[in-house]
């Protein structure tokens, strides 16, 4: 019996080293992997940003409002999807400024200017459906700000409200 517990006892022990050295080595590990991660995150340099990103906001907030191309592409659209009674009006009666300064020139501004426009048209509701997709997806910034659907007859009357948004003026209105 007392050799059977000395047995168990130099069992025990061998195991306890084992386990021991066993956490050891992984704590080691991972210790190495946390401190391998931490360099590589030090050593990615941080790109301020591309051409392609330049130009895609460039494309979202041009230097010229272009309201008369913004309002051909709204009409093409609502053509497209096959509205009736189309009526685009580009309002000049608010404009919001907001002014920001350039990071490059601190003596320089640049104002941040919306337009409202305003669209009016007839058609089904899977076709104004369709027509906000459209308008989703052109690639100049734009909020709509106000969506009003009213059953017509045999269709639904919308009037979407349209804020279109560039650096400092317009074009042509």
């Amino acid at each position: 019996m007392i050799k059977r517990d000395k047995l168990l006892a130099v069992a025990a022990t061998v195991l306890a080293a084992i386990y021991i050295y066993y956490a050891g080595t992984r704590i080691m590990q991972i210790k190495k992997m946390q401190n391998d991660m931490a360099a590589l995150g030090q050593n990615i340099p941080m790109q301020s940003s591309t051409a392609s990103d330049i130009s895609t906001l460039k494309k979202k907030f041009p230097g010229k409002a272009d309201i008369s191309s913004f309002v051909e592409r709204l009409s093409v659209l609502a053509q497209k999807a096959g509205m009736k009674n189309v009526d685009i009006i580009a309002r000049n009666d608010t404009q919001v400024k907001v002014m920001r300064k350039n990071a490059s020139n601190a003596n320089q501004t640049r104002i941040l200017v919306t337009y409202p426009i305003r669209i009016s048209f007839e058609g089904k509701y899977r076709v104004i459906a369709e027509f906000l997709k459209e308008l989703q997806e052109i690639e100049r910034y734009k909020k709509v700000t106000q969506i009003e659907l009213k059953p017509g007859e045999n269709s639904v009357k919308a009037t979407i409200l349209i804020d279109i948004v560039s650096f400092e003026g317009a074009d042509a209105a």
